[in-house]
């Protein structure tokens, strides 16, 4: 066994470059597949760290409104159901401005809490802190970045203004970004001593209180008990399941098609590089069996150096993986990684990842293994065991036609319930049916440019094309190719029509310059903005987030409110037929105008109803009409003003839309001075584009890295496999060279293979891509993400020149070496 052992680690170190092209391929694809697989729990985990910044681990939150008795809650009737909660944390919240300089007021949401029940619900990590404790009196917490931004340090005072009073506090903690300091929304915030700030605010009670329930099975029936008995005040779930779906399905489900792919050119990249293992170790398996080694025997020795392979690449794979997923975490989440990084790291998946290495080189070294066993050793002697051009079957083209006609037939007819899997399902077969299609592709492209590439190139352009007729090695590589440039392709046509869509929204649909939020926006807040010099036109708005559509188990995550006379002139919205008389058909009645994705997604037509919950009030409303919009993900429904407001007891707008007559930062900075006092906050829709263009490239930057990387191990594959195809035709070379071929010509012949397999491959990875990018919606669909496409013959054609420039860079060394091939030793050999 030891004479084993110490010949595959021969074998291991005597072939550097070999070794490094099979490890660094599965290293790469199990750390793909385990990035992949993580990153979506790493989102997650970003994702509800976000959504808990305010209300921590509670499960509701409970506010008074403005149609409420008091501006407090009192907390009788909740400590009636102590028993079925965990805790009870009321806290004071209210809004501060402070000046940073003569140009900058900073607006702070400022929250009043003990700390021992901030901590409780929240994280909290204070990095530096004097004389915090007692936490009493004019102390305050502020976050790092708050600290650095302000040069606030330990000891400094704040001066804040809360209503119309200015209040000094002293700094006396700085918190590390976690928890409801971690610096997400529109504000940040600050913590001041709950009693200190009801003395200020003249509140004996307090005016937010959070909930967490023993059991989660009993979250409803608290809610609406609690509905009950606080009807004029906010009670909430804290975080809705449905919210942190609709944040991280998209990212998930994308990065899980990624993965198939990935998973697809591993199996190719492992089989052809063991396939290249078996051929150079067939002469040395030769000798052992003339020797007397058994078929077994020889079998063991090559299964053995499979799985060294298997360890080494598995154990890299893991730690590379860890690395490619904190540098996507980055890319997405920026700083926000270290922890949730640490949370989606699972033992258990590293130890899947590591065996997935192991297994996936077993198994993919099996089928090569076994047909060089059945080679004898007459056969290996004789050198007749060369067995690249044997016929495919007849019937494997026939299966992928009905592959490829099912994944273009089926998603367009499914239902949104089984849309998701059989998409997925679709997306595979798709993949398969083309890569059984390529023999016959191949065949046929021999023969169509076989008259052109002879004129151009000579005979050696004519034997090129022989050489590669048949050739299955040629084919894997296509197949390759092909999967790299498709998911390329696919990536980058849907990031480009993410954009345009973006720019083109932006360009036509909003006719309104600034949005602007602030306390107590009625009637006569809006006049006073309209004389703001500058100000063209404002028109106020009533909204609700996430409201349930009861009867559909579903949920409309905007509904706006709609003046008949005003929102035509501030939207320019593709509403499927008379847009202005459907605006006013909102005001006869309970009726809603959705986008299509809504359409498609609750499977309702005109006429139809659908019962909306809004306010613990159920009301059915009758769809009259739709429109195309990507507006809130298309995730939108317009009612009328009156509806909205009955529905929630609103007596101030929720925005204003501003239309200007100036530059409008000259104007977002007029609005900011003069409604400092008021917790102002505005954003321009050049911003608003400029945030919404930086989400949409932080993630197609993670899907564009992927596809590279597939077209990275894909390339070394295709390495393999000319390398196999060099050896194979090994004899055949030292015969064209005895009879007077040159070195020049056989690079010339290799090069004109590796154009022509480029072109192959290119071409069918951009029919591939486009035919995913046909199934791809309906995935998305099934998740709520709209995707519109826009086809760009540019990225066609990159991608046409990237696929030709893999081929011949990854021929360059094969083929040189090649060329210094010995004909006296091959036919010494022979």
């Amino acid at each position: 066994m030891s004479t084993i052992f110490k010949y595959i680690s021969r074998n291991l170190l005597e072939k550097k470059l070999r070794s490094f092209i099979v490890i660094f391929s599965i290293m790469i694809s199990t750390s793909l597949f385990f990035a992949s697989t993580s990153i979506s729990d790493v989102m997650i985990n970003i994702s509800m760290e976000r959504m808990k910044q305010y209300a921590g681990t509670s499960d509701i939150t409970m506010k008074p409104t403005d149609s409420s008795p008091n501006n407090y809650i009192t907390v009788e009737d909740i400590e009636v159901h102590e028993h079925d909660l965990e805790y009870s944390i009321t806290a004071i919240e209210s809004s501060g401005q402070f000046k940073h300089n003569d140009n900058e007021i900073v607006n702070f949401n400022v929250m009043g809490y003990t700390l021992d029940e901030l901590e409780t619900m929240n994280t909290l990590k204070i990095i530096e802190e004097k004389e915090l404790h007692p936490f009493v009196g004019n102390k305050i917490i502020i976050n790092r970045d708050v600290s650095e931004k302000m040069n606030l340090a330990l000891g400094d005072t704040m001066e804040i203004k809360i209503g119309s009073e200015h209040y000094t506090f002293l700094v006396s903690g700085i918190a590390e970004k976690v928890g409801l300091f971690r610096g997400e929304g529109l504000n940040p915030f600050a913590v001041v001593p709950k009693e200190h700030l009801g003395e200020l605010l003249n509140l004996e009670h307090p005016n937010v209180v959070f909930l967490k329930v023993k059991d989660k099975e009993n979250l409803s029936s608290m809610i609406s008990t609690l509905s009950e008995s606080y009807k004029d005040y906010i009670v909430e779930e804290s975080i809705s399941d449905e919210a942190i779906e609709q944040q991280v399905s998209g990212i998930a489900v994308t990065f899980l098609l990624m993965t198939i792919v990935v998973s697809i050119i591993s199996m190719f990249i492992i089989y052809s590089s063991f396939k290249a293992i078996t051929m150079e170790r067939l002469t040395v398996m030769g000798t052992f069996r003339s020797l007397g080694a058994t078929r077994k025997m020889t079998n063991l020795i090559l299964l053995l150096e499979s799985v060294f392979y298997g360890l080494i690449s598995g154990v890299l794979g893991c730690v590379l993986g860890v690395g490619i997923l904190f540098a996507m975490s980055m890319v997405l989440a920026e700083s926000e990684v270290s922890t949730n990084i640490l949370l989606a790291i699972q033992p258990l998946k590293l130890l899947f990842t590591f065996l997935l290495a192991l297994i996936l080189c077993i198994l993919s070294s099996i089928i090569p293994i076994l047909k060089v066993s059945k080679i004898s050793v007459k056969d290996i002697i004789l050198n007749n065991w060369d067995n690249s051009t044997q016929q495919s079957s007849k019937i494997v083209p026939f299966v992928g036609v009905l592959f490829v006609l099912f994944a273009l037939i089926a998603p367009p007819l499914l239902s949104r319930t089984v849309a998701l899997p059989l998409g997925i399902i679709s997306a595979i077969l798709l993949i398969v049916g083309i890569i059984f299609l390529i023999p016959v592709i191949m065949r046929w492209s021999v023969k169509l440019f076989s008259r052109p590439f002879s004129h151009i190139f000579g005979n050696e352009g004519q034997l090129a094309l022989k050489n590669l007729r048949q050739d299955k090695n040629v084919i894997t590589n296509i197949s390759i190719l092909s999967i790299a440039i498709a998911t390329i392709l696919m990536i980058n046509i849907i990031g480009y029509g993410v954009v345009l869509e973006l720019n083109n929204y932006y360009d036509r649909t909003p006719k309104y310059d600034v949005m602007m939020t602030a306390t107590n926006m009625d009637e006569e807040f809006l006049q006073s903005v309209k004389e703001v010099e500058g100000v063209a036109d404002v028109y106020g708005v009533y909204y609700k987030e996430n409201v349930a559509v009861v009867d559909k188990n579903s949920y409309i995550g905007l509904i706006e409110s709609a003046d008949k006379d005003q929102f035509m002139e501030f939207w320019n919205f593709d509403i499927e037929g008379d847009s202005k008389a459907l605006i006013e058909e909102l005001d006869e009645g309970h009726n809603i105008i959705l986008s299509l994705l809504k359409k498609n997604q609750l499977g309702v037509e005109v006429g139809d109803s659908i019962s909306l919950k809004i306010k613990d009030v159920e009301q059915d409303y009758r769809v009259i009409g739709f429109m195309n919009t990507s507006r809130n993900s298309a995730n939108y429904g317009v009612v009328s003003e009156k509806n909205l407001i009955e529905g929630n007891d609103d007596s101030f707008y929720s925005i204003f839309y501003i239309k200007s007559d100036m530059d409008s930062y000259e104007l977002q900075k007029k609005l900011n001075e003069k409604y400092v006092d008021d917790n102002v906050w505005t954003m321009t829709m050049k911003e608003a584009a400029s945030n919404d263009m930086k989400n949409s490239e932080q993630q197609f930057t993670i899907l564009k890295s992927f596809s590279v990387l597939s077209l990275l191990i894909g390339g070394l594959s295709i390495i393999n496999n000319l390398v196999i195809s060099f050896i194979q035709r090994r004899r055949s070379t030292a015969i064209l060279r005895s009879v007077g071929m040159s070195k020049g010509q056989f690079v010339k012949i290799t090069f004109v293979e590796s154009l022509f397999v480029g072109m192959i491959g290119g071409i069918v990875g951009i029919i591939g891509g486009l035919l995913l990018i046909n199934i791809v919606p309906h995935i998305l669909q099934a998740i709520d993400q709209r995707v519109v496409i826009h086809f760009s013959t540019n990225i066609m054609l990159v991608s046409f020149l990237a696929a030709i420039a893999v081929t011949v860079i990854t021929s360059i060394s094969p083929a040189l070496k090649a060329s210094k091939i010995s004909v006296v030793e091959v036919i010494k050999t022979e």
